[in-house]
């Protein structure tokens, strides 16, 4: 189950954070990363700079016998070549581009990994103890090894794509300079253009990520729906035969119209960059004739424009990609952040009111922490400080601050739990009463035998329950949708 999302105004800001976790975890490795995949891509745009020359100079008159040449705007790199040295360079530099790309993907990974193995570790670390309650209650996780397992597997979906936005920086920064060389009114034209374009994939970006957002939100009231219709199939050995009316699930018919909208929007995209580009490669085949671009009716140079726009463009896309799928984890970083703060102070043992009960099916510390955020509803004073957790305690002996304790941990010993400042957690109203006996009056209980959890006085009180769970079958599996803008 994953920990609730809500559209955070403050995702750039908690993006850079968790860059600054990184950089600060597995820097080396990400500037290593950029640097091979910078030079992969300069070997790659060489290469392609390099059987463009050729080419010209093969369509060129010239004396077979000087062999030939390979120069960048009259600018002779190579003269006198033969034809199989040239193909042969040309292939090597190729194969360099290649290697170093995937050099520098292996390294982005090997970053991204440090960054998720710390991160896990740390959130370990915090929610073994009370600096992690404040986040725990907050979350749907149907345990703690699978908040932490939730946190490390978005961050690290996270990890993957913000690694690669330097060496998309890089590559913008180089395709500018580079057009700027090859074509300072192209550039020109460039600047003027390209916000708007950036702006109309901006606001597909935020459609889909809301569409996403709203998608995860209404899962559960999606499965309570087809439970509802479904009734307790799942529990029979002979399986009646169910009828969907379509036309009466709402929430699953908006469920589909989101997920599918989102794919629209993808193939929005994709036409948006088609037309882009097919209008790209218009103007500037007319602008070859007025020379309006400064080309100087260079077809060669020509051609390798056309490339570099495609570069430009590629990493243009990747650093969408990256702040696209990033937005969508927000809520768990955010979480890896806030695990990161110091513990809120103890509360005064005179500060927790008496006779609290905390009922669950389920005897754990994070249904405490879930079972004090609601008593929290109605007795606020919790909200300024921390309860202290020690379901397996013997004795009270040494119970100096508010404590949440079970109370089969309580039946080996004798003492009076008059005036301790403790809540007593159990399974059942039974429980309890078993050891009213000894000092201890119940006054209200957070009930979570029931779904959603609900405050009750302890007259109110019950064990008679008939319990729907419509998060039996949920699964912690994450969605991840790489297609994006």
């Amino acid at each position: 189950m994953r920990i609730i999302m809500k559209i955070n105004s403050r995702t750039p800001t908690l993006i850079l954070w968790f860059f600054r976790r990184m950089l600060s975890v597995a820097g080396t490795r990400i500037i290593a990363s950029t640097l091979a995949g910078g030079l992969g891509t300069a070997a790659t745009l060489g290469s392609i700079w390099m059987i463009v020359a050729l080419a010209v100079d093969l369509q060129s008159e010239r004396n077979p016998d000087t062999g030939l040449t390979i120069s960048v705007r009259d600018h002779i790199l190579v003269e006198g070549i033969d034809f199989a040295t040239a193909i042969g360079a040309i292939g090597v530099v190729a194969i360099l581009a290649a290697i170093f790309q995937y050099l520098g993907d292996l390294l982005g990974l090997s970053a991204a990994a440090a960054a998720v193995r710390r991160i896990r570790a740390e959130a370990a670390q915090a929610c073994s103890s009370s600096a992690g309650d404040r986040v725990l209650r907050e979350s749907q996780a149907k345990s703690i090894v699978s908040f932490i397992q939730i946190v490390s597997r978005e961050c690290g979906m996270a990890a993957v794509q913000l690694v690669r936005v330097p060496l998309a920086a890089l590559t913008v920064i180089a395709c500018i300079t580079l057009l700027g060389f090859l074509s300072p009114a192209l550039l020109v034209v460039l600047s003027v253009t390209a916000p708007f374009y950036l702006l109309a994939i901006g606001l597909l970006n935020r459609r889909s990520h809301q569409d996403h957002l709203e998608h995860v939100l209404t899962a559960d009231a999606v499965r309570t729906e087809l439970q509802s219709v479904m009734g307790e199939t799942d529990r029979r050995h002979a399986m009646t035969g169910v009828v969907l009316d379509e036309e009466s699930l709402t929430r699953v018919a908006r469920s589909d119209r989101i997920l599918f909208g989102r794919i629209a929007l993808v193939r929005k995209v994709t036409l948006v960059n088609a037309i882009t580009t097919a209008l790209v490669i218009m103007v500037m085949l007319v602008s070859m004739q007025a020379d309006i671009l400064g080309l100087e009716g260079d077809w060669g140079r020509l051609l390798v424009v056309l490339f570099v726009l495609r570069y430009l463009a590629a990493a243009i896309r990747q650093a969408s990609i990256a702040f696209n799928v990033t937005s969508r984890f927000t809520e768990s970083i955010n979480a890896a952040r806030r695990l990161e703060d110091p513990p809120p102070r103890p509360l005064a043992a005179t500060d927790l009111p008496e006779g609290l009960v905390i009922l669950s099916k389920r005897i754990d510390r994070l249904q405490a922490i879930r079972g004090i955020s609601t008593i929290e509803r109605v007795e606020p004073i919790f909200t300024e400080g921390a309860i202290h957790i020690d379901l397996i305690r013997e004795s009270l002996d040494d119970i100096t601050e508010p404590t949440i304790v079970h109370q089969a941990g309580l039946d080996a010993s004798a003492e009076s739990l008059g005036g301790r400042p403790i809540v007593v957690m159990a399974r059942s109203r039974a429980e309890i009463e078993s050891i009213r006996g000894r000092g201890f009056e119940p006054r209200t209980a957070a009930d979570l035998r029931v779904d959603p959890p609900v405050i009750r006085a302890w007259a109110d009180v019950s064990d008679e329950l008939n319990v729907v769970h419509p998060h039996e079958d949920q699964t912690d599996n994450t969605e991840l949708l790489d297609e994006e803008v």
